[in-house]
């Protein structure tokens, strides 16, 4: 790679130059995919020795799982249809939103989804999909999650002790995901207290009709939200008039952090 100077670059031109790779990266990625193409159409990757396009992006290629599948998903995705090989190639939609809109393009809505889909991120492009194949409401539940097994003692060469492990789970990742438009999929894990304190909300509650962890976790966000509102931008039902300043102080006005809050969002 041609060694760089930064010292001597302005930032106009440091910021021009990122403008320009990004473009020349959009090029090359669909450059790429469409070379793919040809050689998955001529078999040339079982001249190399690969028994599939996969085998001959990771082996021959040097491309990690992921990344292989990803493009070769675009590139057949493009085979399909052309239009996603010249909007990789503007910068109009990248390699994650080919891929998790594949299983959804047909003739009939190839153009509209894929401009619906341009410049959109991957939350975005998760509510488009959800809004197109809506999915039902998950049921509630509330599960025990298995223990660890804990550390157990033996006895190595010359009677050392030792300890062994049961190898530690990983953690389950929380997942906020659309199913479909205005619903979402919440999960997440919770600590014993937190569990036991759910339960009793939902016993205190359950005179009232609400049976639901789902309702019970909704109204406590949405005293949450009211409170940290009331604290961080002055957003309270009966906001009080703002009364003008006495004296310099860096305290901002409540009826102004209002405003600034209900104009910017």
């Amino acid at each position: 790679m041609e060694k760089i100077c930064f010292e001597t670059m302005s930032d106009d031109r440091v910021l021009e130059r990122v403008d320009g790779l990004i473009a020349r990266s959009n090029e090359i990625t669909a450059e790429l995919l469409a070379h793919l193409m040809e050689v998955e159409r001529r078999g040339l990757h079982l001249r190399e020795a690969c028994s599939s396009l996969f085998a001959f992006c990771v082996e021959r290629l040097r491309m990690s799982e992921s990344a292989a599948g990803k493009r070769i998903t675009a590139m057949r995705t493009a085979r399909r249809f052309p239009l996603v090989l010249e909007m990789i190639a503007r910068g109009d939609i990248h390699l994650t939103t080919v891929n998790m809109l594949a299983a959804h393009l047909t003739e009939e809505n190839c153009a509209e989804l894929l401009a619906r889909a341009r410049h959109r991120s991957k939350r975005e492009i998760e509510a488009l999909v959800a809004e197109i194949t809506p999915r039902p409401d998950v049921a509630s539940r509330v599960t025990v999650l298995p223990q660890q097994t804990a550390p157990v003692a033996t006895t190595g060469p010359a009677g050392v002790g030792l300890e062994v492990r049961a190898p530690e789970r990983a953690p389950r990742p929380a997942v906020v995901a659309p199913l479909s438009p205005r619903r979402y999929e919440i999960r997440v894990t919770v600590d014993e207290e937190t569990h036991g304190k759910l339960r009793q909300l939902m016993d205190l509650l359950a005179h009232s009709g609400v049976r639901d962890p789902a309702e019970v976790i909704s109204r406590g966000i949405d005293l949450l939200h009211q409170r940290t509102l009331a604290k961080k931008a002055a957003i309270v039902d009966r906001p009080r008039d703002g009364k003008p300043a006495q004296k310099r102080t860096r305290n901002i006005p409540a009826a102004v952090e209002r405003a600034v809050w209900t104009r910017d969002g």
